[in-house]
This record gives structure tokens, sequence and C-alpha cells, in this order.
């Protein structure tokens, strides 16, 4: 009998046990679920804000606001308006294939654009000097591309006003990093520090990135390609807009301090 009742223990405590470790497996199993649902878990998501000036205080942007060599012009007052607002997200970190979306309403007759990402920053001289000739581009080929200037580093007003320092149209807002700590150029491992400019068709896949100081002729041949396979008429484009031709030929300036 005291052996039976021994064996009936161990049974007793056998299960206990199992029941515990089926416990302890179905509660991990339960928060990996709800891991898995979550929608920001396994997405790599970027938000940026834009950063403009203030176009509220009289200024003629109908000429360039040209500088002397290493000094920045003052465009006045600037603000940070939380209305503008755009979100990349990265679909495939390996062919680096990314979404890009913008706060506001989209027309259903809108259709995605392809995109030019260009990376700033204060003390990235080839960025900055670059940047004239991609707001050319994106001036000239518009409306059917989009253009994105991010910002690598907190200096966002001297970026902002560097980039716009031969653009004679409407100044270009420079996108900065909603969280500091996260940054699109960083996840990418890309190093700007020589110039970094990206190319992306309508559905977010790359199709060719520059690194370094690029001849415009060369990414705007790019540019004609990608809009030639969706088949864009270029004929307008062609044209070309002489006035900001002359501006970008004289941009080559040290603007990094």
């Amino acid at each position: 009998m005291t052996k039976l009742k021994k064996n009936f223990a161990k049974s007793l405590l056998a299960l206990f046990c199992g029941v515990c470790i089926a416990c302890i497996f179905s509660a991990c199993n339960d928060e990996e679920k709800k891991q898995s649902k979550s929608p920001e878990s396994k997405r790599d998501i970027f938000t940026y804000m834009t950063f403009e000036p203030d176009m509220t205080f009289e200024t003629d942007t109908t000429r360039p606001m040209h500088c002397p060599v290493g000094v920045i012009c003052d465009l006045g007052p600037v603000r940070i308006p939380s209305d503008e607002e755009l979100t990349i997200e990265v679909l495939d970190s390996q062919s680096e294939k990314l979404s890009f979306s913008t706060r506001g309403e989209k027309s259903i007759f809108d259709k995605d654009k392809p995109t030019i990402l260009l990376f700033v920053a204060k003390d990235c001289k080839n960025c900055l000097n670059q940047a004239p000739h991609i707001i050319n581009l994106a001036q000239k080929y518009a409306p059917k591309i989009n253009l994105f200037i991010l910002s690598a580093d907190d200096h966002y007003e001297y970026s902002f006003e560097a980039v716009n320092l031969y653009n004679t149209k409407k100044p270009l807002g420079v996108y900065y990093s909603f969280n500091n700590t996260r940054r699109l150029d960083e996840f990418l491992q890309k190093d700007i520090s020589e110039g970094y400019v990206a190319l992306f068709d309508a559905n977010g896949e790359k199709i060719i990135d520059y690194v370094g100081l690029t001849p415009e002729e060369m990414i705007e041949l790019s540019i004609r390609d990608t809009l030639d396979s969706m088949g864009e008429d270029l004929q307008e484009s062609a044209v070309g807009d002489l006035q900001a031709q002359e501006n970008t030929e004289s941009s080559e300036v040290d603007l990094a301090q």
C-alpha cells in the first residue's frame, strides 16, 4: 500500500510538472502571436517632418538667392510645420525597396511616381553642392517625379538654406528625422560623407544610387530611362529650364563650414 501511494505521488508530481511546462510554452506562444500581430513589430518605419521657411514674411523668390562663397543667405524666420510628414518604410532591406507616403489626402486618380532620395548634412560638401543639380532635375521633370531631401544631422536650418541657395522657384523643404535615434541612412548603412543620391521607381524598387559628386547629366539619363519605361511623355521636359541650368552651373561652392 505504501509503495502504491509513493507511485501515485510520483505520477501526480509528474502530471503537475507537465501541466506547468505546458502553461509556460502556451504563454510564450501567446506572447509571440501578440508581437507578430502588432503592426509595428516587424516593420522598419522612419518618420520625417519638413523644415521650411515661414512664407508670411516678404521675400523675392523670383530671382536666385546669390550669396558670397561660404556664406549662407538669410531667408528670415523659419518654422517646422507639424502637418508636413513623410513616412518611409523599408519593405526589403536587402534590395532596399522602400515605400514613401506623405500625410494628406490623396486622390484616387493620383498614381505613384519615381522618387529621388537625397541625403544632406552640414559637413558634407558634396551633398550641398549636389543639391542644386538634383533640385533642378526635380523641377525640370515635375510633376512626374518626387524629390525628398533628408537631413542626416541636426543642422536643419543650415541645410535648408544651403540646398535652396540657387533655387529660383519655390524653396524645397528639408525633412528631418522625427526620432533622431532612428534615421534611414544609418539603418541602410549609408555613409553619406561623400554624398549619396538614390533613384527609386514607382513601386519603390531601387534603380540606382550614386556615391560622391555625380554629374547632373548622368542622373538625368537614369530619370529619363525610368520615365520612358513608364510610357511618360518627355517632349516637354526635353526643352529644359535654361535659367536653372545657368544657376546650377555656378553652384559649385564650398558650403561646408
